[in-house]
């Protein structure tokens, strides 16, 4: 690292100021862009693909509406416009974590070169803003955040509203042009506002605005400082007065949520027993630990994992709460000593914005998880600029008591060696722990390594079965039940296995068990309502899919089962609502627009019956032939035609669909191809009595007369139906035929 006087500073060329963040997101391409085709993982699917409220595009009544608003506007313009394609969703967070490290570059460039106090972060400015960019960016740490589609819409969004917020306070504050000063302050306010609709954890944003006012523009003065507290205590209206209008800020809240016992996570037990509930006591004193460990994961990210078996601890004399407090309170303190020396110093700020920034996330507040590293995305900013500022100090140390590095920091080569291979050796394990993000099995294999719980054996288990090798996702379920068998779920899914194997006996049993736990699963009674269904205990499958319903009423299979029991018993009407309310739910196949467009047809409603059938694969079931009456009733006899011609040609020797196939045609005026439809009725008069009637209207249209004056004479003659013979009669009449 080079030594940059304050004039140099302000003269650095273009090159460098554009040319580092640009290489830089570059590389970071480079080691996400495989990424942008994984597939969706874990809680992706229950909060993005299968979360009902994304189906619906509803920006106006999502706009402000909770603090998590603006994710869920983004998940369902995303899921709108390409639906479960995951590049979407993946490219835009990508470009979500680009824009947070540009502004972070532009960021610290604009406060660094212009410090007044710290003639070390000033003069070696380019240096300390580039490699906390390069660490933000190419850390792997970094991955458990900006590689989790779900959390990269939640704490990435946090990160991206503050940076965003503070950028334009701090170029507001540094610019001299008045009109541009304004509309920095202003877009900083809306911005603010608009933070609030990110996450529960962006309420430190004014906090650490203000610590950022404080060590880099006011740099201690307090002079400085109280001329902007009317900006400062803007953000916090801003953003509070949003918080508050949510609900989340309020007494009420805080002290529910804080004193109120949670229950453990289904196979992610942090107590002694899955029975126990987690409270206030055991969870604060363990985040220590857990705070200790946050901080580790960027000084030493060996190791990573999405989930560690970390229990909570028992006792505030135990060591795991000693050690770290002591550890952490020592950190405390040096950072105290420092800001005595020097009410500027920058690790006393990188100390503070950590602190404060993960505080949300390690607080006293009860929560199922215990350790999830994406919670350090926001502290990630600070820590990468302290890392970033240790490595340049340190450097500089030793080439001033080295003089053989003094020779060579001055050749270029050095230099770009140096930080090339720092950059690669971050690219390198970032694109490495990027690969566990690659499918579900890599993802929890790597997680079973690290953590062998309950859940991530039921999760490998549900990943093996997908793939069809379902006798070691078996053994898998069974080892998750050694685990936890307070755990619900792999006895659920045993009992499903067990079920389609016809194995009846076993899948009570696990049902039974699953049942005595007494987890609320939908699929529990869905599956267990099939069982009933299938064996024609209709009241007691009735009851299963009525509690899966209750359990979550947008569970789109429990309807369709629910609405299939009604249709069987002829209760039309209420197997029509069942349904809708599928159509409504978080799941629709081509089954459920077929049965709905085939139970609509039966009610005499052929337009929503069209509706619902051409959403379905014409050759599934008879769609085709339903979809033809649909539009044979409305007079849409070409559409009818099209429709008839692809149940005929799949079913040749069906006579209801070459009847109606011919009277589709008949129709249209292609009475030759009608005609032999036709006839290959006429040995079945009984149930085709109007095909000879047919035939003969078809041959007066072809020009032969004859023909059909002898036919309809042969039928006035033969048909033992008055009905067809009164028809008869009527169109040898009409067609001067006697």
């Amino acid at each position: 690292m080079e030594t940059v006087t304050n004039q140099q500073t302000a003269s650095w060329p273009r090159a460098w100021l554009y040319g580092i963040p640009a290489v830089l997101v570059a590389i970071t391409t480079l080691v996400y862009y495989k990424t942008l085709w994984y597939d969706f993982i874990f809680d992706d699917l229950p909060t993005i693909t299968n979360y009902f409220h994304n189906r619906v595009l509803d920006v106006q009544g999502q706009f402000f509406s909770n603090p998590r608003w603006i994710s869920r506007v983004l998940n369902q313009l995303t899921y709108h416009y390409w639906g479960n394609a995951q590049f979407p969703y993946r490219i835009v967070n990508f470009i979500f974590f680009i824009a947070i490290g540009l502004l972070i570059f532009a960021t610290l460039m604009r406060v660094f070169t212009r410090l007044q106090k710290n003639s070390f972060v000033r003069d070696h400015a380019l240096s300390i803003t580039s490699i906390t960019t390069m660490l933000f960016l190419l850390h792997p740490a970094q991955t458990q955040t900006a590689t989790y589609i779900t959390q990269m819409r939640l704490e990435g969004l946090v990160v991206l509203f503050t940076m965003a917020t503070l950028s334009c306070f701090v170029f507001g504050v540094t610019t001299n042009n008045a009109i541009l000063k304004k509309i920095l302050f202003g877009l900083s306010f809306v911005l603010a506002a608009f933070a609030g609709g990110t996450k529960e954890a962006v309420v430190v944003m004014p906090m650490l605005i203000a610590l950022f006012d404080w060590f880099f523009i006011a740099e201690g003065e307090w002079q400085s400082f109280k001329s902007r507290l009317w900006l400062h205590a803007g953000y916090c209206i801003m953003l509070y007065g949003v918080m508050i209008r949510y609900g989340v800020l309020t007494p009420h809240y805080v002290n529910s949520v804080a004193s109120t016992p949670v229950h453990n996570n289904r196979g992610n037990v942090l107590t002694d027993h899955a029975t126990h509930n987690i409270t206030l006591p055991p969870f604060f004193i363990s985040q220590f630990k857990v705070v200790l460990h946050y901080l580790s994961i960027f000084l030493f990210p060996v190791g990573l994992c999405f989930d560690y078996d970390v229990k909570l601890s028992t006792a505030w004399y135990n060591l795991d709460v000693i050690v770290p407090f002591m550890i952490l309170a020592a950190m405390a303190a040096g950072a105290a000593w420092l800001y005595r020396r020097n009410t500027a110093h920058f690790l006393t700020f990188v100390t503070a914005w950590f602190f404060i920034s993960i505080l949300p996330r390690a607080s006293i507040f009860p929560s199922t998880e215990l350790i999830c590293d994406y919670k350090t995305f926001l502290s990630s900013v600070g820590v990468m600029m302290g890392l970033a500022y240790l490595i340049v100090y340190g450097t500089v140390r030793l080439v001033a008591a080295w003089p053989m590095m003094m020779e060579i920091q001055h050749k270029p080569w050095a230099k770009l060696s140096a930080q090339a291979a720092f950059c690669a050796i971050l690219a390198i394990a970032s694109n490495a722990r990027n690969f566990v993000w690659s499918s579900e099995l890599v993802f929890w294999y790597d997680v079973l390594a690290k953590a062998p719980k309950a859940r991530v054996y039921n999760n490998i288990a549900i990943a093996l079965w997908e793939k069809g090798q379902t006798k070691e996702a078996i053994d898998l379920f069974n080892q998750a039940i050694a685990k936890d068998d307070w755990y619900a779920e792999p006895h659920v899914n045993l009992a499903t296995i067990y079920q389609v194997a016809n194995d009846v006996d076993k899948a009570l049993e696990h049902y039974k068990r699953a049942l005595e736990i007494g987890e609320g699963h939908p699929e529990l009674f869905n599956n267990l309502g099939m069982l009933h269904f299938t064996h024609q205990s209709y009241q007691s499958a009735e009851y299963c899919f009525k509690q899966a319903i209750a359990l979550r009423f947008h569970h789109s299979k429990a309807h369709i089962n629910l609405g299939k029991l009604y249709h069987l018993q002829n209760r039309r009407e209420a197997a029509l609502a069942c349904y809708e309310n599928a159509l409504r739910g978080d799941y629709q196949d081509r089954e459920l627009y077929y049965l709905y467009g085939t139970l609509c047809f039966e009610m005499g409603q052929p337009d929503k019956a069209i509706a619902s059938l051409e959403k379905v694969n014409k050759d599934f079931m008879d769609t085709a032939f339903v979809l033809g009456c649909a539009y044979y009733s409305k007079y849409q006899y070409p559409k009818a035609t099209e429709c008839f011609a692809v149940a005929y040609r799949k079913e040749p020797h069906n006579k209801i669909y070459v009847y109606n196939y011919a009277q589709a045609l008949m129709n249209t005026r292609q009475y030759k191809d009608a005609i032999q439809l036709y006839n290959q009725c006429l040995n079945e008069l009984d149930k085709y009595p109007y095909a000879p009637l047919h035939t003969a209207k078809c041959l007066y249209e072809l020009g032969m007369k004859k023909e059909a004056k002898r036919a309809l004479a042969e039928l006035i003659k033969k048909t033992k139906f008055d009905n067809v013979k009164t028809d008869a009669l009527t169109l040898q009449r009409d067609l001067k035929l006697g």
